[in-house]
């Protein structure tokens, strides 16, 4: 479906980002005494990983296929394992910060 200049760009720029929104969150959480905003921090890292592989989702199903798209103008092989590494380590240092 088409959509508007502004929604097509937030869009594509959601998955690079939401994990810069993310890593603030983790740091806040790390250094954070125990208590309400621990776990406060907690839960908005949380919803911040969730919305990122939710964009990351929509990202990939509307620009696998566009042969003008990101995905086709870098390669689809090389930009999948590009995007599955990096999730990789994001999903690594979610978990290493909310189970420490």
């Amino acid at each position: 479906a088409q959509v508007g200049r502004l929604r097509a760009s937030l869009i594509a720029l959601a998955p690079y980002t939401l994990p810069l929104v993310l890593v603030p969150l983790l740091a806040g959480r790390w250094f954070a005494p125990e208590g309400a905003l621990r776990s406060l921090l907690s839960a908005l890292a949380v919803v911040a990983y969730v919305t990122h592989l939710t964009a990351l989702v929509h990202n990939i199903r509307l620009n696998f296929r566009d042969p003008t798209g990101d995905l086709a103008l870098v390669g689809r092989p090389l930009a999948i394992i590009a995007i599955v590494c990096a999730l990789i380590l994001v999903t690594a240092g979610t978990i290493v910060v909310l189970w420490r």
